[in-house]
């Protein structure tokens, strides 16, 4: 199960973990209980957006925060602070991934959008 970012077990993440995994062997009949009910969404086309410049990228967004088309997602600059570019959603949608570093060079993923 990967949820969170570098690797670091955050107290939001760990806890949504334990909720999923207990309404798993809940819903397998392994553990006495109720299932939380979720709402799941189903997304059939995803949208990736790449980094127009080699530097360092700054998210202004979670992974599975839902976005609009437009909404800026974050920043670049270059190796000295300089301000390169803003990115913006292309689409609709939900993050699904995204970097979790600021090193980035020219044409590597930033994010992974599904569509809404």
């Amino acid at each position: 199960i990967e949820c969170g970012r570098f690797g670091m077990a955050e107290p939001e993440y760990v806890a949504r973990i334990q909720t999923a995994l207990n309404s798993l062997l809940v819903h397998l009949q392994m553990a006495a209980g109720k299932a939380k009910q979720q709402h799941p969404i189903y997304i059939d086309k995803r949208s990736t957006v790449d980094s127009d410049f080699t530097g360092f990228f700054y998210a202004e967004v979670k992974a599975g925060q839902k976005i609009e088309k437009g909404k800026k997602l974050g920043y670049l600059t270059d190796l000295f602070g300089k301000h390169l570019a803003d990115v913006f959603s292309p689409v609709n949608g939900i993050i699904l991934y995204m970097t979790s570093t600021p090193p980035i060079s020219q044409g590597e993923n930033l994010f992974s959008i599904g569509h809404l």
